[in-house]
């Protein structure tokens, strides 16, 4: 659990070194992951989050760069890939 010493580092190093913070939201459907296995349940999310978001931290980097308009690309669960325009962070 996040304690307040944590948010008050957090606020002062946004404030003072001008830290930049950014969430990045991805949604997933897990419905297909659902198996009568709880154990094949686990490994099927396992496998669908890591294949998903694979390009997650790159995405994130290159947005981080300054990047005018960046494009994401999703692999959603029949496998075709959406492309996710991002607009410039202000």
């Amino acid at each position: 659990m996040i304690n307040l010493s944590e948010v008050i580092e957090t606020n002062k190093m946004v404030s003072e070194q001008t830290l930049d913070v950014r969430t990045i939201t991805i949604g997933i459907s897990l419905l297909d992951c659902a198996d009568a296995s709880l154990e094949r349940t686990c490994a099927n999310v396992y496998d669908k989050l890591t294949r998903v978001a694979r390009d997650l931290v790159k995405t994130g980097d290159e947005i981080g760069r300054g990047a005018d308009r960046q494009q994401a690309h999703l692999d959603d669960a029949g496998g075709d890939r959406r492309r996710v325009v991002l607009p410039p962070a202000r």
